[in-house]
């Protein structure tokens, strides 16, 4: 009888920790970015909310500081000090001639990806927008 119920107990445990297991996360959703000298491409425009996987690589030839914000806190072409609430939410890379990969999990709402060069002389700015739907 002992025997028996240490062997049910063991067998009901082994049930439950099979139950409680998570299921595997699901892979990040991936966009492919790339900052050409006459601007940025990206490869979608609409992504839904999940995990994201930000692939950017700069092709301009040129050292850019780039942002990834709401799309209400994009810069204008004469761009001042952002406000606290949006320099918050910013996600910003310094990239030269390099690929930067970033996941991020993004809420639903309009989003700019900005470049601006990094050097001396009048502001070279470019946006792209996308949008976050809810899954």
């Amino acid at each position: 009888m002992f025997r028996s119920s240490v062997f049910l107990l063991i067998v009901v445990m082994l049930a439950v920790s099979a139950c409680a297991t998570a299921a595997p996360k699901p892979a990040a959703t991936e966009i492919n970015a790339s900052i050409e000298r006459d601007g940025i491409k990206m490869d979608t425009a609409s992504v839904q909310a999940s995990d994201i996987k930000f692939t950017i690589t700069n092709n301009s030839g040129k050292g850019q500081y780039v942002i990834i914000a709401p799309a209400e806190c994009a810069a204008d072409e004469n761009p001042g000090t952002p406000t606290p609430e949006c320099k918050a939410q910013f996600i910003e890379h310094s990239l030269y001639n390099q690929t930067w990969e970033v996941t991020v999990n993004l809420e639903p709402g309009d989003y700019v990806l900005e470049s601006m060069v990094m050097t001396s002389g009048p502001l070279q700015l470019s946006k792209s927008y996308f949008t976050v739907t809810a899954p």
